[in-house]
C-alpha cells in the first residue's frame, strides 16, 4: 500500500463523495488516497532515493490497465496511542467518484 494524496471527503446520501471546494464546503473526514500494489508487480525498491528525492523509490510493472495499482481506496488514519497509526479503509475510489458525479465535487484535493 502506498500513500498517493491526502485531502477530505464529504458524506453524501449514498456514501462518501469528493468535497465540493467550489461551494466552499469543508470536508467531513480527512483521508489518504492509497494505492494497493500487488507484490508481483514490484520489480525493485531503491530505499536510498536519488539526488532529487531522498525517500524510497518503488519500481513497478504497470500491469493493471496502465497502472501499478490493483485498487485505489481512501483510508482514515487512526491513532493507536503507541506512535504507530493504523489506516482504516473507508471507501473505494470508484464508489466515491461515482457518488461525486451525482452529488457534487469534481476531484479529490
Amino acid at each position: 500500500m502506498v500513500g498517493l494524496r491526502f485531502g477530505t471527503l464529504s458524506e453524501g446520501p449514498d456514501g462518501w463523495r469528493f468535497t465540493n471546494y467550489k461551494e466552499n464546503e469543508e470536508g467531513d473526514i480527512k483521508v489518504y488516497m492509497v494505492g494497493k500494489i500487488p507484490y508481483e508487480n514490484i520489480e525493485g525498491v531503491n530505499f536510498d532515493g536519488d539526488e532529487y528525492y531522498y525517500f524510497p523509490h518503488i519500481f513497478c510493472h504497470f500491469a493493471n490497465k496502465g497502472e501499478p495499482y490493483e485498487e485505489i481506496v481512501f483510508c482514515e488514519e487512526i491513532d493507536m496511542g503507541n506512535g504507530h497509526p493504523y489506516y482504516k479503509e473507508i471507501a473505494k475510489y470508484d464508489e466515491v467518484r461515482e457518488n461525486s458525479r451525482s452529488w457534487g465535487g469534481e476531484y479529490f484535493a
